[in-house]
């Protein structure tokens, strides 16, 4: 789905799922203060039981688990360290992760978070 804010560039937001998970995604073309990308990563996760929220802007990336991820031994900050590895790095708490990526690395991010979320769920 893309999504056009008025006076923004476009911007893409994709919920799917991964496993019991849900993985919502949203990639925008330029930086946010971290506290916006955090605002958007909790937009994201509204209405969404168990899952995770992924946010790309520019040259950064927010991730965001549900509670219920978190009990079962997923750590946000693990995956956006993951995420994160070959551009600048990136860690956080066990519910929320960010880290520096490079501008064109948004479908890297992506893939990686997908298959953590994948490989952890399947073997719950």
């Amino acid at each position: 789905m893309c999504i056009r804010d008025r006076g923004q560039a476009a911007r893409s937001e994709v919920r799917e799922q991964v496993g019991s998970a849900t993985l919502a995604v949203l990639d925008l073309p330029s930086d946010l203060e971290r506290g916006e990308l955090r605002k958007r990563a909790d937009q994201l996760m509204e209405g969404v039981s168990s899952g995770c929220a992924l946010v790309l802007a520019g040259s950064a990336l927010v991730v965001k688990l549900s509670p219920d991820l978190a009990a079962r031994g997923l750590s946000a900050g693990q995956i956006a360290k993951a995420a994160c590895r070959d551009t600048g790095g990136g860690g956080g708490s066990e519910q929320l992760g960010q880290g520096g990526i490079a501008p064109d690395g948004h479908a890297a991010a992506l893939a990686t978070v997908r298959t953590i979320l994948g490989s952890i769920l399947e073997e719950a």
